[in-house]
């Protein structure tokens, strides 16, 4: 059942108006299978289809009857979304690769105190070949986010970094319909089946670390979101 939406005619008229948000909008809405992070296929077959093979070379969008069979087995059901600047919900919109971009600068960030203790080379050699771009970059950065931490972990992994900030982004649009949150969640990796990262450890971004972080590093982002 889809959940139920308030708009005006003129809110419509605009959304359908904004070249940037709309085609976005109208894939998320009504062609969301194609968007869903290869890995949350595993296991899931459809008469000789199997996705744990074929991952991501599958050719969703060429079949109806296998989006709705991916939907329909991920629980994700239609329902509406204005998408308005002020909720965070634009988010849910930018491309899988890019939120775990964003998630990887977040969880660096949010764990800078501990990425600073990391000495042994083994360990620093991971991080850079993981992290590239983010790691050792993100200590140029720490000065305009001494607020954006969490507390310390014991063994710093790059998984509980990635997982960090993924769950801090999660934390930020907590309050949006459940629908919305289910689909943000299909476009980044599946997590391990034993998290590293406590959701309650991660809080919301502050709306102001939020846009400072897109203005800085994700331009696009930040144009589409705020």
């Amino acid at each position: 059942m889809a959940e139920e939406a308030n708009i005006t005619m003129d809110e419509a008229r605009g959304l359908v108006s904004d070249a940037a948000l709309w085609p976005r909008v109208r894939d998320f809405l009504w062609d969301f299978a194609a968007q869903v992070h290869p890995s949350w296929l595993n296991g899931l077959t459809v008469g000789r289809l199997d996705f744990a093979n074929l991952g991501e070379t599958v050719k969703l969008s060429n079949c109806q009857s296998v989006k709705r069979y991916v939907l329909d087995s991920l629980g994700v059901e239609p329902f509406f979304h204005s998408f308005p600047k002020d909720d965070w919900s634009r988010l849910a919109l930018l491309d899988g690769a890019t939120l775990l971009e964003i998630s990887k600068w977040l969880g660096a960030l949010a764990c800078s105190g501990d990425l600073r203790r990391v000495t042994d080379g083994k360990t620093v050699k991971a991080l850079k070949a993981a992290l590239p771009g983010v790691y050792p970059e993100v200590f140029g950065f720490t000065e305009y986010f001494k607020s954006l931490t969490v507390g310390q972990f014991d063994g710093l992994t790059v998984d509980a970094v990635v997982e960090t900030g993924r769950e801090m982004l999660a934390a930020t649009i907590a309050e949006l319909p459940e629908q919305l949150k289910l689909r943000f969640k299909f476009k980044l990796p599946k997590p391990s089946d034993d998290p590293i990262v406590k959701p309650s450890d991660c809080p919301p971004v502050k709306p102001a670390n939020l846009r400072l972080l897109l203005k800085l590093k994700f331009p696009e982002a930040h144009s589409l979101c705020c």
